[in-house]
C-alpha cells in the first residue's frame, strides 16, 4: 500500500544521486535498478491490458511469439540512454534489430546529450526512468502521462529533490509523448492540454514563465533552460522509440523527430519577455 511504502522511500533518501553513477557509464540502468528495489517491482507495469504488446518488424508486421512488456521496454531504454549519454551508437543500434538509420545521424543529438551540465544529465536519466510510471494502477479515464507527473512529483519530492530538478523532470514526463505524437498527427483524448502543439507556443511558454514566477529560476535565464529541455525532451523520445519494440528509428523517424522538436520549440526571447501566459488545462 502506499502508506508502507513511504518508509522505505525516506530511509532512502540520500542514496538516489549514488544510484545514478555517471562516471561508470550506466546511470540510466543502475537508477532502474534502484527504483526497482526502493520503489516498486518494475514488474508489476505489465499488468493490465497496457503492459505487454507484440513486437512487429520494420515492415510493421507482428513477429510471431515475440512480445514487450512494460518493464523490458524501461530496461532497454535504459540501455539505450546510457548509450546515448556514452556516444556508443553502435551499442545503441543493437538494442533494436530492426532499426534502420545513419548513425551520423544521431551524432549531433549524441553531442547535444553530452553537453549538458550534470544537473540536467541528471533531469534526462531521472526522466527517462520515471516516465512510464503512470501506468502503475492506471485509471481508464486518466492517461498515463498525467498520472506518472504526479506520481513521479510525490516520489521526488519524498527524495528530497530540489524544486527546479522537480519540475522540469515532471513536465519531461507529463510531455513524453509530445514529440512522438507530432510526428504522426496524434490525437489522444485523454492526453488533456499537452506542452508542445504544432504552430503553438502558449503552452509552453506559460510553463516556463511559470518557473520564473515561482521563482525557481531567474527570467534571463529561461531560454538557456528552454534549450537544454529541448535536448533532453528529443533524447528522451528517441530511448522511448527505441526501446518500443512495435515501433523503429529509421532516417526518415529520425527527421520528423529533429524537425518536431525544432519547430514546437521555437522559442524567442520576446516570447519568454511578453504579457504572461495562461495555460489551459483540460
Amino acid at each position: 500500500t502506499p502508506s508502507a511504502e513511504k518508509p522505505r522511500i525516506k530511509s532512502e533518501v540520500r542514496s538516489l544521486s549514488k544510484a545514478m553513477n555517471f562516471e561508470e557509464g550506466h546511470p540510466a540502468r543502475d537508477l532502474l535498478s534502484f527504483l526497482n528495489d526502493t520503489w516498486f517491482p518494475l514488474t508489476e507495469l505489465d499488468e493490465g491490458s497496457r503492459g505487454r504488446w507484440p513486437i512487429k518488424d520494420q515492415n510493421g508486421a507482428v513477429v510471431a511469439g515475440a512480445e514487450r512488456t512494460r518493464s523490458e521496454h524501461l530496461r532497454v531504454d535504459a540501455e539505450s540512454m546510457d548509450a546515448l549519454l556514452r556516444g556508443d551508437l553502435t551499442a545503441f543500434h543493437g538494442l533494436d534489430t530492426y532499426a534502420q538509420f545513419d548513425e551520423k545521424a544521431l551524432q549531433p543529438l549524441v553531442q547535444a546529450v553530452q553537453n549538458l551540465d550534470q544537473p540536467f544529465q541528471r533531469i534526462l536519466v531521472l526522466a527517462n526512468a520515471l516516465h512510464d510510471a503512470g501506468y502503475r494502477n492506471l485509471h481508464p479515464l486518466i492517461s498515463h502521462q498525467q498520472v506518472g507527473d504526479e506520481k513521479d512529483e510525490e516520489f521526488l519530492q519524498e527524495q528530497g529533490d530540489d524544486p527546479l530538478t522537480i519540475a522540469l523532470v515532471t513536465e519531461v514526463v507529463r510531455a513524453h509523448s509530445d514529440l512522438w505524437n507530432l510526428t504522426i498527427d496524434y490525437e489522444d483524448s485523454l492526453r488533456g492540454s499537452p506542452l508542445l502543439e504544432r504552430g503553438r507556443h502558449e503552452a509552453l511558454i506559460a510553463w516556463a514563465q511559470s518557473l520564473a514566477e515561482r521563482g525557481l529560476i531567474a527570467q534571463d535565464q529561461l531560454l538557456e533552460l528552454l534549450k537544454k529541455f529541448k535536448v533532453v525532451l528529443t533524447a528522451l523520445t528517441v530511448a522511448d522509440v527505441h526501446a518500443s519494440g512495435d515501433r523503429h528509428l529509421t532516417d526518415e523517424t529520425l527527421q520528423k523527430i529533429f524537425y518536431a522538436a525544432d519547430q514546437a520549440l521555437a522559442i524567442s526571447p520576446e516570447d519568454l519577455n511578453g504579457p504572461p501566459r495562461e495555460r489551459i488545462e483540460i
